[in-house]
């Protein structure tokens, strides 16, 4: 394989792995977008919702027990898949916000609603409820599935409002504007990425057609001080060049062809 048919490969392969980057990008952002008037106003993107602990009420001795500032995963889950000291995030019509709390009771269902009742781990939390906190199916937003102090950090910078309780105390987290320009800053730098590449292939195909052409004009034995001797022979070696390609063109079509006619009968 000559060294245009391989750099034409890698251009391909490249082109066709940031066009893959983008599309999945571009369908995070509308599955969020989409979603977040329709759960509670948390963004979803393939099941799953990435928010803070706003609070110290999951702080805890438990394996699982949630610092504040922790950034937590929730994953869509259905009712009937969960149990008694599962963590679950749902909508709390009190705070009128999401709120992050342990399932202390199996839940139980009645006239086909499920009911479920949560306390935070942390009774010597401010925002401790003695009582915990009771909500339906219709709340439920999802069960969190893994926590990371990182991914917290992360979502306090770049998240369009804070989770949980911290949102009914009035800490909003960072200005919305981040929040796509998270999606948008990468998907400039893949497009800069590409025009960058092709920038430098079209040069670097650029010079090797003129080393390529005064070559062609040194053995035909051209003046190169002539302008009006270089400018035929770069017209008509641009003519002939662009001939040859036309004709390795239509034989690789035929040949594509032919190969095609030839399985067909094969089979």
């Amino acid at each position: 394989m000559d060294k245009g048919k391989r750099r034409k490969i890698i251009s391909y392969s490249i082109d066709a792995f940031l066009g893959l980057v983008i599309v999945f990008l571009l369908s995070i952002q509308i599955q969020m977008m989409a979603t977040s008037g329709q759960n509670h106003g948390v963004p979803r993107a393939y099941g799953l919702s990435f928010l803070y602990v706003g609070t110290d009420s999951m702080e805890g001795e438990k394996e699982d027990s949630l610092n504040r500032g922790t950034g937590i995963i929730v994953q869509q889950a259905d009712a009937s898949s969960l149990h008694m000291g599962d963590i679950v995030t749902f909508y709390d019509a009190n705070l009128r916000a999401p709120n992050t709390h342990r399932l202390s009771e199996e839940p139980y269902v009645e006239n086909g609603v499920y009911h479920f009742h949560t306390m935070g781990d942390n009774v010597d939390a401010a925002t401790y409820q003695y009582t915990g906190e009771y909500f339906t199916d219709a709340e439920l937003i999802g069960k969190v599935i893994g926590h990371n102090d990182g991914l917290g950090t992360f979502l306090t910078y770049v998240s369009p409002s804070a989770s949980g309780m911290a949102q009914a105390a009035g800490n909003k987290g960072a200005a919305t504007w981040l929040f796509p320009l998270v999606v948008l800053l990468p998907l400039a730098g893949i497009a800069g990425i590409s025009i960058a590449g092709t920038v430098h292939e079209a040069r670097k195909q650029k010079k090797e057609d003129e080393a390529e052409m005064k070559k062609a004009m040194e053995e035909a034995g051209i003046d190169l001080n002539d302008e009006a001797a270089v400018m035929r022979f770069e017209e008509k070696y641009r003519f002939k060049k662009e001939y040859r390609e036309e004709l390795e063109k239509e034989k690789a079509k035929a040949k594509k062809k032919a190969l095609k006619e030839l399985r067909r009968n094969e089979s």
